[in-house]
């Protein structure tokens, strides 16, 4: 994932409103990171200890961790990085400054790869 879809936790508002977080998760804030995040977060496990006035300690509950899901998709990083270099040589050659390029399958239409100069948010791509 991306380090600039995702947040840390420990915003007390994302900890009022979703209970299951702690203060290490990550929460996806954009794209698909987002609209996946509670599949790929997974769950957390916890230990709860009990301990006498004597020091003695016992088990209470425990809670197993469960991982998150994965998410594939077809977009290709390799791909975008050269789209990106061609379409920033071709502004330049042609006096532009704004254009998109998408490149996708022939069979299926899978995309893979979406670059934009200027860039905007790929998640709400409709609005654009």
């Amino acid at each position: 994932m991306s380090s600039g879809t995702r947040a840390w936790v420990n915003d007390s508002e994302n900890l009022r409103s979703d209970p299951t977080l702690s203060q290490d998760d990550t929460v996806g804030r954009a794209g698909l990171e987002s609209f996946y995040d509670s599949s790929l977060r997974g769950v957390n496990g916890e230990d709860a200890l009990y301990k006498n006035a004597r020091g003695d300690l016992r088990a209470a509950r425990s809670t197993a961790v469960h991982a998150g899901n994965d998410v594939h998709t077809s977009i290709d990083l390799g791909l975008a990085t050269y789209l990106l270099c061609r379409l920033e040589q071709a502004l330049t050659e042609l006096g532009r400054n704004v254009r998109s390029a998408l490149r996708s399958t022939h069979g299926n239409g899978e995309v893979l790869a979406l670059v934009n100069i200027p860039g905007f948010d790929s998640s709400h791509v409709a609005d654009y």
